[in-house]
């Protein structure tokens, strides 16, 4: 099969997952006709509080109280408890994670975008952000939630897909590295350095060394430097305005059409925004245009300061004269004042974000995965509160654009609610339509985190390792006949049209690489029947230049009745150049007679699997009592220096559902003769007992090496399968 390769590159740069509402998803509305509010309400311990009534509220707009005409409380099912954390001992491995189910637009119970603004972040700080974001992605994640991991210092055009497969989401997160191009540094505290010459602190000239008696350049004076260094500074602000805040408007913009009530947490030390900004109306124009965007697209802003407690005082390594702590009588601040002050600064934007969407800024604690929880709990539920507008509300023709103020109060003493603050006076312009044209549909299938399902599609991908190409990647795509739309020809045979589009995502989830084939399938009737029975299985061999994780996708479509089929796949691909162990992907499948007794010796004694797609390596859906074949390359083993084999050993689990049932005592993997000793090839059959449950299981090889050291001595590999 021949795949040619597609230009997406300047389509997906500009193109956001835009997934169509579910009918009962809560959808937040600002228009002529109804303003809505969603709030959240606590008590003085800081519990929620979910039965009130609408008239437990009071809501203003300008000053003015609103009657309200809708109203209910959305609540989020109910926290799955995560499973205790067991830590792992040297040389074993973890329970294998493998993909994880797709969701429909209504089975969302939370979006959720994880944002680390490395721009604004030092060095500890990443560290931090990334330690709790692993944490929370392992143990706090719930099945229902929607989440994506982005960095503000990357390009916007690279939107990370929103996935609820924790490999992806820890992956991304792995990559993310400390932004030399920050506007923080790699310290949360500058170091205090007083430059003040001794004329600037109201005496002579001397008293502070080389710094303490620097003059003002010539035909300059202090007032002037002065008036530069605050021109500077406006504009460093403006640069971040345009930096971190364009990278969250247009992540806002894409979650638009997303379901649920959705959020974005953001790790960021410094949006460095003064309260006299707030008054600036360029500053202010540009923020609030941000939170009215998110407030009409039903975003919830979280601020989370990764720097914990922070001590604001002088410490070892400052640079100060006696008069650390003397402003300027010419009204330059004093070193620690102006210390105080950008701490101060630094805050602002971050807690102005938060209040004016209804979110919250949390900082002052060390326990940063706590912080991350306190959002993620704050989450569970809201009040959804509506009213009619006032005539006027919202402007018509060319009428000047106005910022309106909602307040909303709860009547019952003791509680407290947080909201929205306000809106400006656009109507909300009508939802936003899908694609239209059958190539907007692909591209928004190939990049929406939901999978398009009017076609059967499964797409399993498998790493190899190709001796004259490299790293490689087997895919197999199956298809269901069913969804096909075939006419039939005048000679009696059936014909489908059907085109394919495959993408593959790298880091940060740029386009590595996209090919699209289209093809024609005829069939006369014995075998057409068979297609609709078994389907069509289309094979793609891709090799890759470059290692790491990859996210693979694929559309089906099918032109003549317009309807398309998704499926992505998550797959790793190791350094081989290192030396380290590694092993490719698992090829599974039912048995036949013939492979049994290769592989063992022994004749089967059982009937051979029926001839179906479902036993396929591309399916994987057995039957108990069935017996499985396994197949896989242990690549980079250690060869003793004296017989030039390798020592293996290796074990079989099985886990259903997350849980280990089966597990085979490790024993040595025999290779003995092998030609190629860096890429041994090995294989196995698994007799799926009676004794298994009907389910979704994963089946895990772990393989030791004798010889190698460390971390290095032991890899794994999984893939997954359904038992019937």
């Amino acid at each position: 099969m021949v795949f040619s390769k597609l230009g997406l590159t300047a389509a997906l740069a500009v193109t956001l997952a835009v997934p169509q509402q579910a009918p009962d998803t809560p959808i937040i509305r600002m228009n002529v006709e109804l303003v809505q509010v969603d709030a959240v309400v606590h008590d003085g311990k800081g519990q929620p509080v979910t039965n009130l009534t609408a008239e437990d509220f009071e809501v203003k707009q300008d000053g003015k109280v609103q009657k309200i005409t809708n109203f209910s409380y959305v609540a989020e099912p109910g926290q799955v408890l995560p499973a205790p954390t067991v830590k792992r001992e040297k040389g074993t491995v973890a329970p294998p994670s493998v993909k994880s189910k797709e969701l429909s637009a209504g089975e969302v119970h939370r979006t959720m975008a994880l944002v680390v603004d490395d721009l604004g972040l030092a060095f500890e700080s990443v560290l931090r952000a990334k330690e709790a974001m692993l944490k929370f992605v392992d143990e706090q994640m719930q099945p229902g939630d929607l989440v994506a991991v982005l960095r503000t210092g990357q390009s916007a055009g690279t939107l990370q897909r929103f996935t609820t497969d924790k490999r992806v989401l820890k992956a991304a997160i792995q990559q993310i590295k400390f932004n030399f191009q920050t506007r923080v540094g790699m310290d949360s505290l500058a170091r205090i350095y007083d430059e003040r010459s001794g004329r600037e602190l109201g005496g002579g000239s001397g008293g502070r060394g080389a710094a303490a008696t620097r003059q003002p350049p010539p035909g300059r004076n202090d007032d002037h430097t002065k008036d530069m260094q605050e021109q500077a500074d406006n504009r460093e602000r403006d640069h971040i305005a345009s930096g971190t805040l364009g990278v969250l408007r247009y992540l806002v913009q894409g979650m638009r059409q997303m379901p649920g009530r959705k959020s974005v947490l953001i790790f960021s030390e410094n949006l460095a925004l003064r309260q006299n900004d707030l008054n600036n109306s360029g500053v202010q124009d540009r923020i609030r245009s941000l939170t009215d965007l998110a407030n009409r697209a039903g975003v919830v802003f979280y601020s989370l300061d990764p720097r914990g407690q922070m001590p604001l005082g002088l410490r070892a390594e400052d640079q100060t004269g006696a008069a650390f702590d003397v402003p300027n009588p010419r009204g330059r601040q004093s070193p620690l004042e102006a210390r105080q002050q950008a701490y101060q600064d630094s805050r602002v934007g971050l807690s102005f974000l938060a209040v004016e969407t209804g979110g919250l800024y949390l900082d002052g604690s060390n326990d940063l995965p706590g912080l991350l929880r306190r959002a993620t709990d704050d989450q569970a539920g809201y009040y959804l509160i509506g009213y009619h507008p006032e005539a006027g509300t919202f402007r018509t023709g060319n009428e000047k654009v106005k910022y309106h103020d909602i307040k909303v109060r709860v009547k019952r003493p003791g509680l407290q609610a947080r909201s929205r603050n306000g809106f400006y006076s656009m109507p909300e312009s009508a939802a936003a339509a899908g694609p239209k044209t059958h190539g907007e549909r692909v591209v928004n299938a190939l990049v929406s985190p939901f999978a398009s399902n009017e076609i059967g599609v499964r797409l399993t991908s498998l790493f190899d390792m190709d001796p004259a190409n490299g790293p490689s990647v087997f895919s197999m795509l199956h298809i269901d006949a069913r969804n096909l739309r075939f006419e039939v020809e005048p000679d009696g045979r059936h014909k489908a049209a059907i085109d394919v589009v495959t993408a593959t995502f790298g880091e940060d989830g740029k386009l590595a690489e996209s090919r699209t084939g289209s093809f024609t399938l005829r069939a006369n009737e014995a075998r057409y029947q068979r297609l609709m029975e078994n389907g069509v299985i289309f094979t793609i061999m891709q090799p890759l230049k470059e290692t790491g994780p990859f996210q693979l996708r694929a559309v089906v479509s099918d032109p003549a009745g317009e309807k398309l089929g998704s499926a992505t796949q998550f797959i790793e691909i190791p350094n081989l150049k290192d030396g380290h162990l590694a092993l490719s992907g698992i090829m599974l499948m039912a048995a036949s007679s013939e492979a049994v007794q290769k592989l063992t010796g022994k004749e089967s004694g059982d009937e051979d699997p029926a001839q179906s797609s479902q036993g396929t390596a591309a399916i994987r859906h057995f039957r108990r009592g069935q017996k499985v074949t396994y197949g896989y390359k242990v690549l980079n083993a250690a060869l003793d220096s004296k017989t030039g084999e390798p020592q293996l050993v290796t074990s079989v689990r099985l886990y259903r559902d997350g849980q280990e049932v089966f597990h085979s005592d490790p024993r040595p993997l025999g290779v003995a003769g092998a030609k190629d000793k860096s890429r041994l090839m090995v294989g196995g059959v698994l007799q799926l007992g009676p004794q298994f449950q009907s389910g979704d299981y994963a089946l895990q090889l772990v393989v030791w090496d004798k010889l190698a050291k460390g971390d290095r001595s032991v890899v794994s590999q999984a893939i997954d399968f359904e038992l019937e």
